[in-house]
């Protein structure tokens, strides 16, 4: 099955990780993963897809946005399950600490 990269992602030049490893591209990376996760028109996997990346880009820096994103019950539930998961996956004292702060969802929302 074919991989499709959305526009935002897509449009970041390639370089060489030696370029990346200077902070400028990654820097735009970051700011475009960012926008995608805040749009509500973006689809939840390809937003679900954009806090992985951050979460493994920039653990610390972006810790503290994506419990807020897994914890907050406006957020559809594909997606705070999917930040949760990336929360968990992080293995960082940060990470778990933001992971026990989500709230349980209630039945309603298909929670256990």
């Amino acid at each position: 099955m074919p991989v499709t990269v959305p526009a935002p992602v897509a449009s970041v030049p390639s370089r060489p990780a030696s370029v990346l490893s200077g902070g400028t591209a990654v820097t735009a990376l970051e700011n475009r993963l960012s926008e995608m996760l805040a749009a509500g028109t973006v689809d939840a996997q390809a937003r679900a897809a954009a806090a992985r990346a951050l979460a493994a880009i920039s653990p610390d820096k972006h810790v503290k946005r994506l419990g807020a994103i897994a914890a907050d019950p406006q957020v559809p539930p594909a997606l705070r399950d999917a930040v949760a998961q990336s929360l968990g996956e992080l293995n960082t004292e940060a990470g778990r600490e933001a992971k026990r702060a989500i709230p349980a969802r209630s039945a309603e929302e298909g929670g256990s």
